[in-house]
């Protein structure tokens, strides 16, 4: 097999193509891919990114504490059972609506904004004010890379000067998430 390769611009090289063997008597095959099989998921993030900035083709907007958040049912699943559950639940519907509205009780806008920014980005700024918010959201959402990124980075804060008050937070944690699943 060999290759070609596709040049973007002089210095960098995005794009490779293999010529397949062919078989006797059918047309040669060519396979185009990226050089950097990364480059085509990053390359789609950002362009999924830039249209829910402008809204464009989201299929769900999600209403936090009277905020809109404009999304991508697909992509929300992906990386969340809590998503795909709620649009699998409503998929019957949504075969003929183009915009799902979802009220979404329980989350902090800012949480669930910032979980929204990492789906598609990939990355998200911890600080000491969100991390108990987003451990929160990300233990709702099932989605258990936010979760222990921010237990590992509240076990790195620990002093013996805030443990008590974390101890505090730890237990009204665990009786949220008590009374959540209770009712």
């Amino acid at each position: 097999m060999s290759e070609t390769i596709a040049m973007v611009s002089e210095t960098e090289t995005l794009l490779v193509i293999e010529h397949v063997e062919h078989i006797e008597n059918e047309i040669p095959a060519l396979r185009l891919k990226y050089k950097n099989s990364n480059a085509h998921g990053i390359q789609t993030l950002k362009c999924l990114d830039a249209m829910r900035k402008e809204r464009q083709l989201c299929d769900v907007i999600l209403m936090v504490e009277g905020h809109e958040l404009f999304a991508h049912r697909a992509l929300l699943s992906c990386h969340s059972n809590y998503f795909l559950e709620l649009f699998l639940h409503d998929e019957n519907e949504t075969l003929t609506k183009k915009q799902m509205y979802y009220q979404i009780d329980g989350f902090e806008h800012l949480a669930l904004k910032l979980i929204i920014q990492f789906i598609y980005r990939g990355s998200f700024l911890l600080t000491l004010e969100t991390v108990p918010k987003l451990y929160l959201a990300a233990f709702q959402l099932r989605i258990e890379t936010i979760f222990k990124a921010c237990s590992n980075y509240l076990c790195e804060q620990l002093t013996e000067h805030n443990c008590l008050s974390d101890c505090k937070n730890s237990f009204e944690f665990h009786f949220q998430k008590q009374k959540r699943f209770s009712s």
